[in-house]
């Protein structure tokens, strides 16, 4: 009869939908058993890319399938019910990036897994079923971002002496002038000053040429020049409070050239 009928069907569909998750299972497996190889430019791997379009190719026939008069209609249910799917591809997905990414610097593995993330990202976007996961991984390429400005910001002030300086102030005792800290001597200021703003003129940021995404590329360059600018900003209002620094306002023309608003305009920032 009907009842037997619709026993049938329920028990393919869930007969159905079992060998769907033990295939990706199965293929994610794979993938985490031996985690893909990282492309000399950091880009997305290959193995990762070929299940972004598999995940592409289910989404857009889930779209499809959700569109039909009986299935969910509002986004959250339509989400619910799609969920269990998205979670058995990206999260496993997501392990084997970091897990390749293992052998990396930081920097280098940040802008790796960023690649990465953000072609997740692309796949899941167009869609209003994804809501969730696409903010998941919106949070993490934030948070990679972070990371690879600060490793930038931090490299390029390492080079020209300035983190060491801001160092220096940091350990010293309140109640002595700057002046009287060992490496906080005039000479010394001008070496590091000279270097620092030599490399305004030429700043260059090798890694966030590697960034897939022209948005995240712009914005990592900008977030960098605003924290390489405001640690100048710190040292040039220590060393201009004579009080602190124990340096007169003209033996200080001498060796800050530049205020913190135009290395601002030097830096773009």
């Amino acid at each position: 009869g009907p009842e037997l009928f619709v026993s049938s069907l329920s028990s393919l569909h869930d007969e159905g939908r079992e060998i769907f998750f033990d295939t990706i299972r199965s293929q994610c497996d794979k993938l985490l058993a031996a985690p893909p190889a990282y492309p000399r430019d950091l880009s997305v791997a290959l193995e990762v890319s070929e299940l972004i379009r598999r995940l592409a190719d289910i989404l857009a026939a889930q779209n499809d399938a959700l569109a039909h008069p009986s299935g969910p209609q509002t986004p959250q249910e339509r989400e619910t019910h799609f969920a269990p799917i998205l979670d058995a591809f990206v999260a496993p997905l997501l392990q084997a990036c970091r897990q390749s990414a293992s052998g990396l610097d930081r920097a280098d593995a940040a802008v790796y897994i960023i690649n990465n993330l953000v072609a997740i990202q692309t796949s899941l976007t167009r869609y209003d079923f994804t809501v969730s996961w696409v903010q998941r991984l919106t949070s993490e390429i934030g948070d990679w971002i972070d990371l690879l400005v600060k490793e930038q910001a931090e490299a390029i002030l390492s080079r020209s002496g300035l983190k060491e300086k801001i160092e220096i102030v940091h350990r010293a005792d309140p109640s002595l002038p700057l002046a009287a800290q060992t490496g906080m001597d005039l000479e010394s200021l001008k070496q590091t000053l000279d270097s620092f703003y030599r490399s305004m003129f030429s700043l260059v940021m090798p890694e966030f040429d590697r960034l897939v995404s022209p948005r995240l590329r712009a914005n990592a360059r900008n977030s960098t020049a605003q924290m390489i600018a405001g640690a100048y900003d710190e040292l040039f209002g220590v060393l201009s409070d004579s009080d602190r620094s124990g340096f007169s306002q003209s033996q200080l023309s001498g060796i800050l050239l530049h205020d913190a608003q135009q290395v601002r305009q030097l830096l773009d920032a």
